[in-house]
This record gives C-alpha cells, sequence and structure tokens, in this order.
C-alpha cells in the first residue's frame, strides 16, 4: 500500500510538472495603426524608370499606415490623398488619389465623356484643394492644442 501511494504522488508530481506542449503561433505579431499626413511631400525618382515624370511637390493630405513588428522593425506608408502640386513640365495641378480632378470620369485612353460640359473650373478645384488643406490645417491645430492644454493639467 506505502508504494503505491508514493507512485501516486511521484507520478502526481511528474504530471504537474510536464505541461503540455501548446501549438505555436508562427505568424509575425504586429501593431498595425492608420492615421493621416499632412503636409509638403517632394517624390524624386530614383531609377531610369521611363514611368515616372521626374521630380514632384505638392501640399498633401494623405492616409498613413504604420505597422510595427514584434522584432522592433517598424515600416510606414503614405497613401495617395488629394494634392495641389507640380510635376515636371505640368502647371499646377489639384490630384485625388493621383488622378487629376479634371480627369475622374474620363473613358479609356483619357476621351472625355461626349456632349456640353457642366462642371466645376480647374480654377475651382484648385480653390476647393486649398480650402480643404487649409480647413484640415486649422482643424488639426485646434486638436493639438486641445490635447497638449488637456494633458497639462
Amino acid at each position: 500500500m506505502k508504494s503505491l501511494l508514493i507512485a501516486g504522488l511521484v507520478a502526481g508530481q511528474l504530471l504537474a510538472t510536464a505541461q503540455p506542449v501548446l501549438a505555436a503561433d508562427f505568424a509575425e505579431a504586429r501593431d498595425v495603426r492608420t492615421g493621416a499626413f499632412a503636409g509638403l511631400r517632394l517624390r524624386m525618382p530614383l531609377g531610369a524608370d521611363p514611368e515616372r515624370r521626374g521630380v514632384q511637390v505638392g501640399l498633401t493630405v494623405a492616409p498613413t499606415l504604420r505597422s510595427t513588428n514584434m522584432d522592433g522593425r517598424s515600416r510606414m506608408g503614405i497613401g495617395e490623398g488629394i494634392e495641389l502640386g507640380i510635376r515636371q513640365r505640368e502647371t499646377v495641378t489639384l490630384r485625388l488619389a493621383g488622378t487629376r480632378i479634371d480627369r475622374l470620369g474620363m473613358a479609356e485612353g483619357n476621351r472625355a465623356p461626349q456632349g456640353h460640359r457642366h462642371g466645376v473650373s480647374t480654377l475651382g478645384w484648385i480653390a476647393i484643394g486649398v480650402g480643404t488643406i487649409v480647413l484640415a490645417a486649422a482643424v488639426s491645430t485646434a486638436v493639438f492644442v486641445h490635447e497638449m492644454n488637456e494633458s497639462s493639467d
């Protein structure tokens, strides 16, 4: 009886220390955050790609995506938003998602829809874009000032 009790106690101790193996999750754990970028963006092609159009400069409001892996690597991407900018050999244009505003709704091959156009002029779209950028900057500044005042209390 003593040997059976001792064997049971030893087996109980071994079972308590030998935990079952859990399945490993080999997928990279990362933290993904979205945000917004508002400011001056300068783009310069670094290769001999004939598709690129040279240096581009513009005032931009665009979405961002930032991901940080568990090993410390971080990556940030800035998407195409609304941009008032200049490209080589072009005039100042307003772009939405990389497409000129006056070209939105164009058919394949940059053909305009048939018929008389009753749209907003390019100057009007530029004014709308500048107004949007100024409004976004004012709202973000007001939110920043409010948060700074709240954090100092």
